[in-house]
């Protein structure tokens, strides 16, 4: 058996696995929960123009506006370091020609940033579906990495002579810092053979709205290495909010080594402001 010697030598593997992998698009199977995400979204603008570079009817709209990004390894997931943020938009195409994604620019702090991020890897949210702005289908959600602060009292989507400003409570979020949040994680040492269940309770003690954003990584458990969830949650001024990720933790409660008291793997959490683990002993259920 040898998942004690597994589990000691994890810490170090994760970090070199993470660094080596993201300079691969491509992403192994995953065993996955669901991505939790909420949306804020502003009124949508649409306007119409025949001007170069495009010929389209476009209508966009600000989603919303993260500190940090999922990025998926091969078998790992993990955030992008800090002294970044990140703005959604989500764009349809309701008339003309779709421009390419490249066409799109984002206006901050006197410069225009084009869409995407800067990492070999691949984003986690891309990862789970099709959605992600292309011409090819002419709508979907574009995502502009930024300095972690600036001006931004200009901030817009930019295509071609067309902008999109986002409001004004996004402006003041985008001109300082993301405020620090404090986490409870939550997960049992005893899972039960087949599903485990980490519990996530985040608190924003600030006067400014953010996002919560992490990746958790199983350990030993199904696989040496896989991830098991992005997890993306709005976490709002003075609030705190709540939730549960699920995993199929590949266990047979009819296994032997269910209940035998040696440690079964490890669940890893990756998120700005530091790294947790928790090892997890698999035991049958009631």
């Amino acid at each position: 058996m040898r998942r004690r010697t597994l589990l000691a030598s994890s810490a170090t593997l994760l970090g070199a696995g993470l660094a080596g992998c993201l300079g691969d698009s491509g992403g192994g199977t995953t065993t996955a929960a669901p991505t939790t995400e909420a949306t804020t979204e502003a009124p949508t603008t649409e306007r119409t123009t025949d001007a170069t570079p495009y010929d389209a009817s476009v209508s966009a709209s600000f989603e919303r506006l993260q500190p940090n990004v999922v990025l998926l390894g091969i078998d790992s997931l993990g955030v992008r370091p800090k002294g970044h943020q990140y703005v959604f938009f989500r764009v349809d195409v309701t008339d003309g020609d779709p421009p390419e994604r490249a066409a799109f620019e984002f206006r901050f702090d006197g410069e225009r940033y084009p869409p995407g991020v800067d990492t070999g890897g691949m984003l986690w949210r891309d990862s789970e579906g099709d959605d992600r702005y292309t011409a090819d289908r002419g709508d979907g959600w574009l995502v502009f990495e930024l300095p972690e602060t600036g001006d931004a009292g200009d901030a817009a989507l930019v295509l071609g002579g067309d902008e999109w400003s986002v409001p004004e409570a996004v402006r003041e979020r985008l001109e300082q810092p993301s405020p620090s949040l404090s986490l409870d994680w939550d997960v049992p040492e005893e899972q039960p053979a087949g599903e485990s269940t980490l519990g996530f309770t985040v608190t924003n003690d600030t006067d400014r709205g953010t996002w919560f954003v992490g990746g958790v990584t199983g350990v030993g458990i199904r696989a040496a290495y896989a991830p098991v969830a992005g997890v993306v949650r709005e976490v709002p001024a003075g609030e705190t909010v709540s939730w549960e990720v699920t995993h199929d933790n590949g266990a047979d409660p009819g296994d032997d080594s269910v209940g035998d008291g040696e440690a079964d793997g490890e669940y890893q959490l990756s998120w700005a402001q530091g790294d947790r683990e928790q090892t997890v002993y698999f035991v049958a259920g009631e």
